[in-house]
């Protein structure tokens, strides 16, 4: 298997390296964190501790034509779909390193203003938040997004099919759709549907054994929000989401704030999630220690310390459906290139 995994690393590295060779016009960006972390909890299902985790990231961003462009990164961790931390453990045994993202993405294929991606890629729909889903989820597969001008303001439309697991019978399956409208004034107003098929054949049907929360393996999702700026330095946010195929507990919101002035940034935000509202495999890893059904608050302040170096603080004050509390502090340097 270490073979295997050097062999295809090998592989990964070749292809970027001939596409760099190939092609001049590219761009290496990475970033490297270094965290510390920690919980404190009354809940037996979460277990007080402190660890030291790193996460290291490297990818090559370039154009291949005037209409085509690809983005290839690697990242630490395992194989999470919502973190690439690695804990600091193992008597400094060596790390993993994984596909994160493999993607290209085609100009003016379905029409002028469309961007077609293929791959695995940066999520392709608009955000304001994480209540739907982690931010280091990337999806596989196929997305379509279109925008045009209108008076003042643009509206961008998105369409996706994405696999979330193959099977013998019908695969696991993701599709989206959404419609934003964003004005010169820094209003952005926007409506989302994420639809998952034939969860049944998904690898973490079994949410006891998987260790998820939710109680239903259906989702069809219906999301909405907002974001206001009140200047150039602050703004508001809000979002709502529903689960039309859960019975109960099956809403989720947030509302937040945050801004800047100079070399700090400050951000808050409150949220409560039913057990049933989102997509649990793909929910926040932070918020409570992930999953779904739970509330409270997430408090962050960061600070530029120098060019491409920055330390951040963020602590959540949380509460599960059962009512425990669970509470988490982490400090983070973070360099980028």
């Amino acid at each position: 298997m270490k073979k295997l995994l050097s062999f295809s690393l090998i592989m990964i590295v070749s292809v970027m390296t001939c596409i760099i060779e190939v092609h001049a016009d590219y761009d290496i960006k990475g970033d490297l964190r270094y965290r510390f972390e920690d919980r404190n909890s009354d809940s037996s299902d979460i277990s007080d501790k402190s660890r030291e985790r790193i996460r290291a990231r490297i990818g090559v961003y370039g154009d291949v034509t005037e209409t085509m462009s690809f983005g290839t990164r690697l990242a630490s961790g395992g194989d999470s779909p919502i973190s690439t931390n690695q804990d600091i453990d193992g008597s400094a045994s060596t790390k993993g390193i994984n596909l994160d993202l493999a993607y290209f993405t085609i100009d003016s294929l379905l029409g002028d203003s469309s961007k077609t991606t293929f791959g695995k890629m940066k999520q392709p729909w608009k955000t304001v938040s994480d209540l739907v889903f982690d931010t280091d989820v990337n999806p596989e597969g196929i997305s379509a997004s279109f925008s045009r001008e209108i008076n003042n303001a643009k509206l961008f439309y998105q369409f996706g099919h994405f696999t979330l697991d193959e099977a013998k019978g019908d695969d696991a399956k993701l599709g989206s759709a959404q419609i934003v409208l964003e004005n010169d004034a820094g209003l952005v107003f926007g409506v989302s549907y994420y639809g998952f098929s034939n969860m049944e054949n998904a690898s973490l049907n079994d949410k006891s054994a998987a260790g998820l929360s939710n109680t239903i393996s259906e989702y069809s999702l219906f999301e909405s929000f907002a974001k206001m700026d009140l200047n150039d330095n602050t703004k508001l946010f809000a979002n709502y989401v529903a689960n039309t195929d859960a019975d109960d507990n099956d809403t989720a919101y947030m509302i937040g704030i945050g801004t800047k002035q100079g070399d700090w940034a400050f951000d808050y935000n409150y949220r409560e999630v039913g057990l049933d509202a989102i997509y649990d495999e793909w929910a926040d890893s932070d918020f409570h220690d992930g999953g779904t059904g739970g509330s409270g608050h997430k408090f962050k302040v960061k600070r530029s310390l120098a060019k491409n170096l920055s330390a951040g603080a963020t602590y959540f004050l949380t509460e599960t459906e059962s009512g425990d509390a669970v509470n988490t502090l982490q400090l983070d340097l973070v360099s980028k290139f």
